[in-house]
């Protein structure tokens, strides 16, 4: 074997191909990566689990956005905003007639998700709430929310019965409350229903398909992967990544 070059030690030859591979694979990859294509724009309302962040936690919102998937043009949800509230910027009435009062230029998407908060406080009575998400929805449509390519979207809710922080079992309340949502949406035109509450009973049935193993009890520190809650009431990221994801498959505009 002949010896190496007089200029090039063994050392000097191991870094210089060393070198060279890197030199290969960032070439390899160092072409510019194309940006998410926004599926539309979007107007959200609803309560703690749609406000763009709720206390530490990435919304569903903010993850589909950050991945450049929705643009979000205006958020009016808010923690303790209830469907049964008949006025004011915690009722589902009040986040609409804010909105409109702006005469703002209609989304893509107009996207609704609220009960939620009601079924977890008010479960054995939602008569109001049915009332007031009726009359908001219908408030939506007469300003054309519906109108040609756009879609309003409805989504039904999980059982609260699981929450940590729901002692009573209201899962009949919870399915009626998804129905009258199904009864709107299939009266209306263009009108879209999002299926939470089957997506999450599957969830809560086989959680290890979506990597977590602590579906019932409280977990914050490990709630943006393996636990499902991050308090009492509310998902972490990980769960609010499940609702993005669920949502998205709905987000196109015909």
């Amino acid at each position: 074997m002949k010896s190496l070059h007089p200029n090039l030690t063994r050392r000097g030859l191991l870094a210089a191909l060393t070198g060279l591979a890197s030199a290969v694979a960032i070439g390899a990859s160092a072409g510019p990566v194309a940006a998410a294509t926004s599926l539309g724009t979007a107007v959200i309302f609803g309560d703690a689990f749609s406000a763009t962040t709720y206390q530490t936690v990435s919304n569903w919102p903010q993850q589909l956005a950050k991945k450049g998937l929705l643009t979000v043009t205006a958020n009016y949800a808010k923690a303790g905003a209830m469907a049964s509230a008949a006025s004011g910027p915690l009722s589902f009435l009040g986040q609409v007639d804010a909105y409109l009062a702006t005469k703002p230029t209609l989304p893509d998407f107009t996207i609704v998700y609220f009960g939620t908060e009601d079924l977890q406080h008010h479960a054995q009575d939602m008569t109001a709430a049915k009332s007031n998400y009726t009359a908001a929805v219908d408030k939506l449509v007469k300003a054309g929310a519906n109108a040609g390519n756009k879609r309003l979207i409805l989504v039904q809710i999980h059982d609260v019965s699981h929450d940590p922080g729901v002692a009573t079992k209201v899962r009949t309340a919870v399915v009626d409350f998804n129905k009258f949502i199904q009864r709107i949406y299939k009266s209306r035109p263009n009108l879209v229903s999002v299926n939470l509450g089957n997506l999450m009973d599957v969830v809560y049935a086989h959680p290890e398909r979506w990597d977590l193993t602590n579906v019932s009890t409280v977990d914050a520190a490990h709630s943006d992967t393996t636990a499902l809650y991050f308090d009492p009431l509310h998902f972490g990221k990980k769960g609010q990544s499940i609702i993005a994801g669920k949502i998205r498959r709905f987000l196109t505009p015909s």
